[in-house]
């Protein structure tokens, strides 16, 4: 079993259950009394009504179940409509039965499908395999077992993270972005649902083409009345990979730094936290992406202990950067970079990462890939010598390794980098 669930999120399997069921049941009578008509006549005239503005997503409906049969445990979908919702943005095809299947049938819904499946072979062929192919060799040492994945700073880009570390059983992400409940169509017209499959294809234009999420856009491509947060994006990604999400559960965290299922009324409330359950049918084993929406420079984790203390109680993990800002290179950050040099056994970055001199050569085992380039010009001032003149030494030596993708500020360019870094064991 993966350490991750033993601190801080063991209480996800001890007292999460106990109040989840309490939890979910309210959650359920709440919501079907806020959206259903109060009788059966109503609720048939309610829906003949609005049936040409109105859509009917109601997450989740029931606790009806379906088992995955393979495997020695099957594992259970708890609410199938979150699966469906995935698809459907993701411009998958849905499953038998599913009762979304009635807004595939707009011309901008076929165009988005269209769109996503055509960028997806591209940006699968043109990186993400080779992303695949070099993690075999180059992360061989990370990916021997299924330690949790830390990727700060990242959105909701899972799907970079999972092409270099498919055997994580748990993802970490943190980001800027708020995380929203997925929209209710029952409230749009037509022409909004057909704007927000637009707003979806947007919003992942330029982690495709780039590689990374631009910051000063996000803040509009997953705001209300766009795509509604980011669980929707993020949700695609893991669909997309081949997987099918069993659950989704909003969280919190308390003063021992333990992750709880939060009993907070987030119909109309911006959510902290989010869990998705998810498994490959092809190998019924079950995963869980964890993101949470936190500032995470000194102030902003002063102003909330509880996460600070989940990120001390976190084991040992890999940790990844991509496209980062910076940010660890200011002074600002410096509560959160030595904690993650201590726990850390393995770090994989470009150079907006942690900074090279913080890496002591005495307990680190470093290598770099690609080309190492003065910094794009919005960060211009954050050029590091030192690791130039690393890459120079190595290079003079065959011994810097090539970078077979595009991944970063430099894309297109074909002067990336990345540096893969492994804690040395103490004897």
């Amino acid at each position: 079993m993966n350490n991750l669930y033993i601190s801080p999120f063991y209480k996800l399997y001890s007292s999460f259950w106990k109040r989840s069921i309490v939890v979910s049941i309210g959650l359920i009578v709440l919501f079907m009394q806020s959206c259903q008509p109060s009788s059966p006549k109503e609720r048939e005239g309610s829906l003949q009504e609005n049936d040409d503005k109105n859509t009917g997503i109601e997450l989740p409906i029931t606790s009806s179940e379906n088992n995955i049969t393979k495997g020695l445990e099957p594992i259970k979908v708890k609410h199938r409509l979150y699966n469906d919702f995935a698809r459907l943005v993701a411009g998958l095809p849905l499953e038998e039965g599913s009762s979304l299947t009635r807004y595939t049938q707009s011309e901008a819904y076929k165009k988005m499908v269209v769109d996503l499946d055509k960028a997806w072979a591209k940006v699968d062929a043109d990186r993400f395999a080779k992303m695949r192919s070099w993690a075999k060799t180059e992360l061989s040492t990370a990916n021997q077992d299924n330690a949790l994945l830390f990727y700060p700073f990242s959105g909701p880009d899972f799907v970079n993270a999972y092409q270099f570390f498919p055997n994580a059983e748990s993802y970490l992400l943190i980001g800027l972005e708020t995380v929203m409940p997925f929209p209710d169509f029952r409230t749009f017209t037509a022409k909004m649902i057909d704007n927000y499959f637009i707003s979806i294809l947007e919003s992942v234009d330029d982690l495709f083409e780039k590689s990374y999420f631009f910051t000063r856009r996000m803040s509009k491509d997953f705001q209300k009345g766009r795509t509604e947060g980011i669980l929707p994006v993020l949700c695609l990604f893991i669909v997309r990979t081949g997987h099918t999400i069993a659950d989704i559960e909003k969280l919190e965290i308390n003063k021992q730094g333990e992750i709880l299922a939060s009993a907070i009324d987030t119909v109309n409330v911006k959510l902290k936290g989010v869990k998705i359950s998810f498994f490959n049918p092809q190998d019924n084993q079950l995963k869980t992406v964890y993101y949470f929406r936190q500032d995470l420079s000194n102030n902003g984790l002063k102003q909330n202990p509880n996460f600070m203390k989940m990120l001390q109680n976190l084991p040992s993990c890999n940790t990844y950067f991509k496209s980062a800002s910076y940010l660890l290179h200011y002074p600002y950050f410096t509560d959160l970079r030595p904690l993650i040099l201590e726990k850390s056994k393995s770090i994989l970055q470009d150079d907006t990462g942690v900074p090279f001199r913080f890496f002591d050569r005495a307990k680190w085992d470093l290598a770099v890939y690609g080309v190492y380039d003065k910094p794009i010009k919005d960060f211009k001032r954050m050029e590091q010598k030192d690791l130039k003149n690393f890459y120079d030494s190595l290079k003079s030596l065959g011994a810097v390794k090539p970078m077979p993708f595009d991944l970063g500020y430099h894309w297109g360019k074909k002067d990336n980098n990345l540096m893969r870094a492994i804690k040395k064991i103490n004897k």
